[in-house]
């Protein structure tokens, strides 16, 4: 299951990887002999709560050391343990490892979702829209479990109350090249309708974040 990160500027702190945190049980058996596998296990896990690479400086340094193959194997189990969409981190990768970026894989096809969301916007269309939405699984797909949720809000300070949603929910607050998310893409078209059923998706996978953090909770007594 894939999230992207809401409101980082204010979580940047509560969410980084503690130095005791244990690192995705992954890092253990992996082959990788050229990456640390603090290093690998911290980089993956901050990958998952917020689709930036950590620990950036080390990283650089990496890339000094390793050839290309082996910075595309780094990127291949970043992708598919980072439980990120690809398009979040991909050019950040290359940034860091850019001796990798001719042999990098092509994108998952569902990973164009960030560029098609505001193609189907611009098309001024709700029902459109919601076909898009119906596509990419999202209110389907993304369910909290109770425990996990209560621990991540934990770590990140919340206690009775969760008064931020440390994720944001790929693609409708996914950001463009502009700067612009869906939401306010679609209000400054004039497409009310649109910005406020995208904002209803939204409120609804919030909302169900919230519910189990507090199920979470519940259970702990």
């Amino acid at each position: 299951m894939r999230y992207n990160a809401i409101l980082i500027a204010l979580l940047i702190t509560a969410c980084a990887p503690e130095e005791n945190e244990q690192a995705s049980p992954d890092t253990e058996s992996t082959t990788m002999e050229f990456i640390e596998s603090e290093l690998l296990g911290d980089v993956t896990l901050w990958l998952s709560k917020s689709g930036e690479l950590y620990r950036e400086d080390e990283l650089k340094a990496l890339s000094k050391t390793i050839t290309a193959d082996q910075a595309v194997e780094l990127y291949t189990y970043l992708r598919d343990n980072g439980e990120r969409w690809e398009s979040e981190w991909r050019e950040s990768f290359i940034s860091l490892f850019p001796q990798s970026e001719s042999k990098l894989p092509e994108i998952a096809e569902a990973d164009r979702w960030q560029t098609e969301v505001f193609e189907v916007i611009a098309a001024g269309e709700l029902q459109g829209v919601k076909d898009f939405i119906q596509e990419t699984g999202i209110l389907e797909n993304i369910k909290f479990d109770p425990a996990d949720t209560y621990q991540e809000g934990q770590s990140m300070g919340f206690t009775d109350k969760v008064d931020y949603i440390p994720f944001d929910f790929f693609p409708v607050q996914v950001e463009n090249e502009d700067g612009d998310y869906p939401v306010s893409y679609a209000r400054e078209k004039g497409l009310t309708e649109i910005a406020d059923y995208l904002q209803s998706v939204i409120d609804e996978l919030s909302q169900r974040y919230r519910n189990a953090y507090e199920a979470g909770r519940k259970s702990k007594g």
